[in-house]
This record gives C-alpha cells, sequence and structure tokens, in this order.
C-alpha cells in the first residue's frame, strides 16, 4: 500500500525538537492522515497543546486570537484551500454574501502576511491543511498571496495514501463538499459539457449566437474550477465582442488570474477596464474596476493606493445610488464601499476615520434588511457589519458600546445558523 506518512513526517518531527514558529503546509488525500499526524504530534510533544479551526468558518481576528491565546504548541487551520479561492455566483457576479465571503477569505492570507514577524514571536507551528482535490497550483498561490510568511520557516507535506476507490477517499473527507454543494458541481458540469458542444455546433459566422454562449460557458467553467478553460473561453470572447462588453471581459480575466495568485498580472486588466468603461460612460464597470483593483493592491501591500481606488469606487456608488435609489444593487454596492473604506482605514491606524465609515455601511445595512427581511445575503451583511463595528470600538477601548455591538452580530448570526444549519 502507497502510504508516505513516515518518509515525509521525519524532517518535520526534527524541526519541531526546537520549539520555534513554523509554517507547515500539509496537502494530504486521505482525512485518517490529518488525524494520525495529530495523534503523533500528540505523542511526540505531549506538553504542547493542539488548537484546531475551520478557515471556512472563521475570519483573520478569530484565526489570530486562536494562535496568541497560544503560549506554545501547534495551531490546525483546516479547509486553508478555501481562503485561496474567490467565489462568484452563477452569473459571474460577485453577491453581497460571496463580496463578504471573499472579503474574508483576503483579510485571513493578507493578514497572515503583514502579522509574520508578530506570529513568529511564539513558538507555535501553524499547519495549513489542504486537500488533494485543491489541485497543484495551491502552493503557487499560497507563495504569491502570502510572500513573506512563506519565505520564513516554512516547510511542505505531501501525504498520500493508498485508497480502495475514489469514493471512499472523498467520504473520509468531513469537511468536503456537502450533498447539496456535490450535487450543485455535478449539474454544472453537465451544463458546461452541454454548453461546449453547443460552441463546438455553432458555426463561426454565426457570430450573434456565439456572443451568447461565451459568457455561459465562462460561467459554467468558473463554478466547476476549471480556470484555464474560462480564461481561454475569455480569450475567444474578446476577440468576438465589441468595445461595450470588453471590460468586463477584462475583469473577469483579472478574477481568474487572482485565483492564481497572479496579482502584478490582474492589475493591468482591471486597470484597462477602467479606462474602457471611463471612456464609455460605464459607471457600473468603472466602480467594479476600482473595487478589484483595490482589493489587489490591498492584497499586496499597498494600502495607500487602494484607499485611493476605494474612494473611487465609494464616489461612483454614491453617483450610481443617488441616481437610481430604489436599485438595491447600487444600495448594496455603496454599502460595500464604505465597507471597503474602513477596513483600509483600519489597517492604516485611523480608527476613528474607520468608525465613521462602518456606521455608514452599518445603516446601509440595515435599510436593505429592513426593505428585505428574507435575504440572507443582506441580513448577513448587517451581521457583519455590527462586528466590524464592535472590532472597531474593541480597539479604541470603547468596550461596553462593543458589546452592544457583538451581541447584535451574535444575535443575527445565531438565526442564520438556526435557519441554515449546514451552511
Amino acid at each position: 500500500m502507497l502510504d508516505n506518512y513516515a518518509e515525509e513526517t521525519k524532517p518535520l518531527f526534527k524541526l519541531l525538537r526546537t520549539e520555534a514558529f513554523r509554517f507547515v503546509l500539509v496537502r494530504y488525500n486521505h482525512y485518517s492522515l490529518v488525524q494520525q499526524l495529530e495523534e503523533d504530534l500528540k505523542n511526540r510533544f505531549p506538553d504542547r497543546p493542539i488548537r484546531k479551526i475551520d478557515a471556512r468558518k472563521t475570519d483573520y481576528e478569530t484565526l489570530t486570537k486562536a494562535y496568541f491565546s497560544l503560549p506554545r504548541g501547534f495551531l490546525f487551520v483546516e479547509n486553508f484551500d478555501d481562503v485561496l479561492i474567490e467565489q462568484l455566483d452563477s452569473q459571474n457576479r460577485e453577491t453581497p454574501q460571496y463580496m463578504a465571503d471573499n472579503e474574508r477569505r483576503r483579510g485571513i492570507t493578507a493578514g497572515l502576511n503583514l502579522r509574520r514577524d508578530k506570529l513568529a514571536k511564539l513558538p507555535v507551528a501553524l499547519f495549513a491543511f489542504v486537500p488533494a482535490h485543491t489541485g497543484e497550483l495551491y502552493a503557487k498561490i499560497i507563495m504569491e498571496k502570502m510572500p513573506d510568511l512563506w519565505s520564513f520557516r516554512s516547510i511542505i507535506l505531501d501525504l498520500e495514501r493508498e485508497t480502495s476507490t475514489a469514493g471512499e477517499a472523498i467520504e473520509d473527507v468531513p469537511f468536503r463538499l456537502d450533498d447539496h454543494k456535490t450535487s450543485h458541481l455535478q449539474e454544472d458540469d453537465t451544463e458546461l459539457r452541454r454548453l461546449l458542444a453547443l460552441l463546438e455546433n455553432t458555426p463561426d459566422t454565426e457570430t450573434a449566437y456565439r456572443l451568447t454562449l461565451f459568457p455561459q460557458i465562462v460561467t459554467a467553467a468558473m463554478d466547476t474550477g476549471k480556470y484555464e478553460l474560462a480564461y481561454s473561453t475569455l480569450d475567444d470572447w474578446e476577440t468576438a465582442a465589441d468595445d461595450s462588453a470588453k471590460a468586463w471581459i477584462w475583469i473577469q480575466k483579472g478574477d481568474v488570474l487572482k485565483t492564481y495568485g497572479q496579482l502584478e498580472k490582474a492589475l493591468p486588466l482591471f486597470e484597462k477596464a477602467k479606462d474602457l468603461a471611463d471612456k464609455n460612460g460605464d459607471k457600473y464597470r468603472i466602480g467594479l474596476s476600482c473595487k478589484r483593483s483595490g482589493d489587489t493592491y490591498m492584497d499586496l501591500g499597498d494600502l495607500n493606493k487602494a484607499l485611493q481606488l476605494f474612494e473611487q469606487y465609494q464616489a461612483t456608488a454614491q453617483e450610481l445610488f443617488a441616481q437610481n435609489p430604489s436599485n438595491t444593487t447600487f444600495k448594496n454596492n455603496l454599502a460595500i464601499s464604505y465597507s471597503k473604506l474602513g477596513e483600509t482605514h483600519t489597517a492604516l491606524g485611523n480608527l476613528r476615520q474607520a468608525l465613521t465609515y462602518f456606521e455608514q455601511y452599518n445603516q446601509l445595512e440595515k435599510e436593505l434588511h429592513e426593505a428585505y427581511p428574507t435575504n440572507v445575503a443582506f441580513k448577513n451583511g448587517l451581521a457583519i457589519s455590527y462586528s466590524k463595528l464592535g472590532e472597531t470600538h474593541t480597539a479604541l477601548g470603547n468596550l461596553p458600546q462593543a458589546l452592544t455591538y457583538f451581541e447584535q452580530y451574535n444575535q443575527l448570526e445565531k438565526e442564520l445558523h438556526e435557519a441554515y444549519p449546514t451552511n
């Protein structure tokens, strides 16, 4: 039976004899390997505690609190592959709910990278676990998203154990996709194959029909993780499209590159999209391009440039909302722009300015939730806004006020969890 566990872990256990900060990336094809590693660490280092956290269900603050609560030992971050992705809906849009999740993911990778030196002060080994289905580019993405953390006392383990069937391997990973999501991906793959067959059987001369297929194929390819196919389809779409569609095509190309961690290659595409949208007077795409560029500069650590772009995003969102105040998309984008400004000012240390933006974010999210009380995304956005206010008041030393906001955050999250216990 193929099992490289002993060979792969031998240098790790040797390194861990010396108590110091380590960043350990573990890729595995069978969850029993994670359990075996945990058991061996307990047996070899019984005086060092182990704490576990799920990357899908946490944010940067919670993760680092767990880390710094350990004076020594090991922090297991399971499902670390989740923070390496960006989600879009079936229309290739970043919905409010996906926006919040993508923001949370970027906060984790950027935060860990920026706080490397602080993390390194504790003799704690940070274990990041990624299942084998993540793909071969996971390490490259981590290197590009977190270059400072990666360069400091890091080690990769690639653990393999022979399994009798592919089904058994999936069953033994308890935090893999739930049944609903698995079904959704299978349906999307079927739809993707159908769309590709339609495109193949459509003559090049039928440009109008092919132009309706390209965006559908891109969406289906992105949904199923086939990013190279998505990018090549975007190339074909760009060749056939007129200028009115190219800004959106370039934004999506940049999104694909960001998925692979190629931030500096994505930036020119976002900037080119902004220039074209500006030329065409497309305010919505201008704002979208500014947001994407701002997020990318945040990931690269250029906070001042990010702030400049988020200010442009806010101004455009404000203009669109003023022109059409009944448009919920415009109102939600304005709320998100305030959140982005608040986060950037927080990172720059301007807490009182950040608080002002988070208050505006919270007010808009309250209005959206009140107008659409059954909309899960708006309810989750309101919860997050209370969390941001609580965190900022905590940092400012206003603990009673922070407690009030965290209580509201807690109440909304309890309601969401009760309504959607498997989410």
